[in-house]
């Protein structure tokens, strides 16, 4: 070494010395994700991972922190290690529905699919799969992962060798496909359904489950299904199900085939196949409550198809429903009973349901404990039975009709719906009807008439439409109080309601007491309205209309001002005059009676009960004897008619019959109203006197006779001060109404009135009509004077030339009916 030279001092070392860090806080930890050391991150995601797990109180926290924005940095990372540990940490921040919300904003989902490539290490598999699972349960996400290319990534991965990433891989697209867009993808990807068939033979229930639940998205969409076909997969299905091996999954695989067998094809395809006759053997010889059910169901709804209804009626599926009918299991049988309701459109199933004992066996369920298995067996009956005689017997004789009107009582709007169709069914054999009656089935269909469904409302309704072509129901109808819940029906909202509440009516309404309490609750404005309107207007409503005013005639002419020759006048006919303003209520004669006396406002009316009868009988007095005498003056006038005795009568006279049951209605509507017997002495005598008359003469006669009794002829009706006679008869009778017969002098409305009573007593046509201006006049048909079988209409003259008839259209009949 030279002298004078110092050592040199030794190098400075410039690196930082390690040094170890330890927190319990974790926005430094997070921080610490930041860092360009890798050892230091993967610590801190270490610990942050333990930290998540902990509570989920913890990942909200760490959300704070913007930890996902330094883990989708690490998802990038070159080293596996960090890839690793950032998607462990990821996965776990899943359970959080923010966390995934967050995913979506960050867009981390190409980063995350780019860890599903296949040189990633399986631990990183598995959890970017439970990731992806967890992204695809939010519907925004399902979207997004479809769009990214999600579904070749997972059916890459579903055969993966660790089971882990095979069930995330699974589910991922067993909840991508609960989205159409994503089934679409998932069809038209390569072996996209076949790889689901794969997994069927799976060593793990859950991917058999979870493949299951995959296909069945799959077969909301015609494609899928037809895909499904294309690829054998109905008959796996079918073999799947046939293995016992597998009998926990087995519900599950035949939910695939419930929506498969909607389709025609699909059902012929099994049926060719034998596979379809494999799975009614199948659901017999089952142990499982649960899949008996749910086959009955599959088969029942696949059934609503015509051509499927068939295919299943060829393979006798009808015989393993009606096994099932007898199963200890309400469920089970209910569901039967739905598959028979679906097979029973065909005429020949109705028959072997009903010949194989199928009808007592639903009969039998509606004494068990389940409600909907009651209404699933009324459902069924009501099908089996209709149009089919012979069931309505089967009904009949096992006692079905009263445990039917039992469930009328259930709280169970489906319950009484079917059962009420079911009667109505039942309702054309006449024996079951007077079953019904005799249980008084129409009381309990009335107490249904205030239910809030309109199914049941309309089903109720036509129950008693039907039952009541016989007379008792309609008088069960009235007694039960019918008309007061079935007039409301006539304004309901639902124009299906209104219907049948006027098929009810035009049927009950044949009672004339149904019709009497029906007029008076405004039933006959109601239909007026309902008639009028061109969006509700029906024939039903119609019809309703015409048979009021048919067993209400004095209803019909208040409302109309016509009694046609096809109207018979009888016992408490009345004339109230015409309708005078909108919404008038029309009232019975004993409410005319108490109303206090009005000159001016005469009621006309006809009473055709002897004064001598003290009580009332049940039958109208058609046939009562006249013995009653008239006043002397009247006996003297009649006696100034010739009357011209002849034996042949004309073949244009009609009979005409009281309706069934009108007359003791009638009769009891009469209670209490004054006699008439000046009104029996005037028939007595037009019957003794005019019945064997030819028809022409009979009119002519009549038409004198009435005007002599009235006044006689009259020239002018303005000079004839009828007004006056008509006011003392009232004022000696203390009402406003008059007996028809009563009147001493009367124009043209009187004598109208009184013609067309003496005509409906001796059967000749003749009808009664009301014009303008206070014009009343009568119409009857007669042979023309040319002779032939034509008829022609003509106007009585009442009043100028009694009992002249004028051709209808000439100037003298059409002066007549005009001023």
């Amino acid at each position: 070494m030279p002298k004078g030279k110092k050592d040199a001092p030794p190098p400075v070392e410039e690196t930082f010395e390690k040094v170890d860090i330890s927190s319990k806080d974790p926005r430094t930890v997070v921080l610490m994700l930041d860092s360009p050391e890798g050892l230091v991150q993967a610590k801190a995601c270490e610990a942050l991972l333990k930290y998540m797990q902990l509570a989920e109180k913890n990942i909200k926290e760490l959300l704070g922190y913007d930890v996902l924005k330094r883990l989708t940095a690490l998802l990038i990372s070159q080293e596996k290690g960090l890839r690793a540990y950032a998607v462990m940490c990821l996965a776990a921040c899943m359970s959080l529905s923010e966390t995934r919300l967050k995913v979506r904003k960050m867009k981390m989902i190409p980063l995350l699919l780019k860890l599903m490539e296949s040189d990633e290490e399986a631990m990183i598999h598995e959890r970017t799969t439970f990731t992806v699972s967890c992204l695809a349960e939010e519907f925004s996400l399902k979207i997004d992962l479809n769009k990214e290319g999600a579904i070749a990534a997972l059916l890459r991965l579903i055969h993966s060798p660790t089971p882990d990433t095979q069930r995330n891989s699974v589910k991922s697209l067993q909840l991508l496909t609960q989205h159409y867009q994503a089934r679409a993808t998932f069809l038209e990807t390569e072996n996209g359904l076949q790889s689901m068939l794969e997994l069927l033979t799976s060593e793990y229930a859950i991917l058999q489950e979870m493949a299951l639940r995959t296909v069945n998205n799959c077969m909301l969409d015609v494609n899928g299904r037809n895909a499904f076909r294309e690829i054998g997969g109905l008959e796996k299905i079918v073999q799947f199900i046939a293995n016992k091996e597998y009998a926990d999954l087995h519900v599950v695989a035949l939910s695939v085939l419930e929506r498969c067998l909607e389709d025609t094809e699909n059902m012929q395809a099994l049926q060719s196949s034998g596979c379809l006759n494999d799975l009614l053997n199948c659901i017999k010889s089952s142990t499982s409550s649960e899949l008996k059910e749910k086959a009955a169901l599959a088969l029942s709804k696949a059934a609503r198809n015509d051509l499927n209804c068939k295919i299943l009626h060829e393979q006798n599926m009808e015989m393993v429903l009606l096994e099932l009918l007898s199963h200890e299991n309400n469920a089970v049988a209910g569901a039967a009973c739905e598959g028979v309701a679906s097979l029973a459109k065909l005429m020949s199933s109705r028959q072997r349901v009903g010949q194989n004992d199928g009808v007592s066996r639903m009969v039998n369920l509606f004494t068990c404990d389940s409600i909907e298995t009651k209404a699933s067996a009324a459902k069924g009956l009501c099908t089996v039975v209709a149009d089919l005689p012979t069931n309505c017997i089967l009904v009949g004789e096992c006692d079905g009709v009263k445990s039917l009107i039992g469930l009328l009582s259930e709280d169970h709007a489906l319950c009484v719906m079917y059962t009420a169709q079911c009667l109505s069914a039942l309702s054309v054999d006449s024996k079951l009807r007077s079953q019904c009656v005799e249980q008084e089935v129409v009381t309990k269909l009335v107490d249904k008439l205030n239910h809030s469904d309109v199914d049941v409302l309309c089903a109720c309704t036509e129950a008693i439409a039907n039952l009541a072509c016989d007379s008792e129901t309609r008088a069960q109808f009235f007694k039960c109080g019918g008309v007061d819940s079935l007039i409301p029906l006539l304004s309901h909202v639902r124009k299906e309601v209104q219907r049948s509440a006027c098929d009810a009516l035009a049927l009950c309404a044949r009672n004339n007491e149904v019709a009497t309490a029906a007029i008076q609750q405004g039933a006959l404005n109601l239909l007026t309205e309902i008639g009028q309107s061109a969006s509700r207007g029906t024939s039903t409503c119609q019809s309703a209309l015409s048979q009021l005013l048919a067993s209400n005639l004095s209803a019909k002419y208040k409302l109309t001002g016509r009694v046609d020759s096809s109207d018979i006048i009888r016992n408490g006919f009345y004339d109230i005059g015409p309708v005078r303003e909108p919404g008038e209520k029309f009232l019975s004669l004993k409410e005319l009676m108490e109303r206090p006396l009005e000159v001016n406002a005469p009621v006309f009316y006809v009473n055709l009960i002897p004064p001598a009868t003290p009580k009332l009988g049940d039958s109208e007095p058609s046939d009562i004897s006249l013995n009653t005498k008239r006043s002397k003056s009247r006996s003297d006038k009649a006696k100034d008619a010739k009357l011209p005795k002849k034996k042949s009568t004309s073949d244009v006279t009609k009979e005409k019959q009281l309706p069934e049951d009108s007359a003791p209605s009638l009769v009891s509507l009469m209670e209490g109203i004054p006699s008439d017997p000046d009104l029996l002495s005037h028939i007595q005598h037009a019957k003794s006197e005019y019945n064997k008359c030819s028809l022409r003469t009979q009119i002519e006669l009549l038409g004198q006779y009435v005007s002599d009794a009235l006044g006689g002829p009259l020239e002018n009706t303005s000079s004839f001060h009828y007004e006056l006679d008509l006011g003392e008869t009232q004022n000696s009778l203390k009402s406003n109404l008059v007996p028809i017969g009563s009147i001493r002098k009367g124009a043209h409305r009187h004598r109208a009135l009184l013609f067309k009573v003496l005509c409906d007593q001796l059967g000749v046509s003749c009808t009664l009509v009301r014009g303008e201006y206070n014009r009343y006049w009568n119409e009857v048909l007669l042979p023309c004077e040319s002779g032939g079988p034509t008829l022609r209409r003509c106007v009585v003259d009442l009043i100028s030339h009694p009992g002249k008839v004028l051709p209808d259209g000439s100037p003298e009949a059409t002066q007549y009916v005009r001023l």
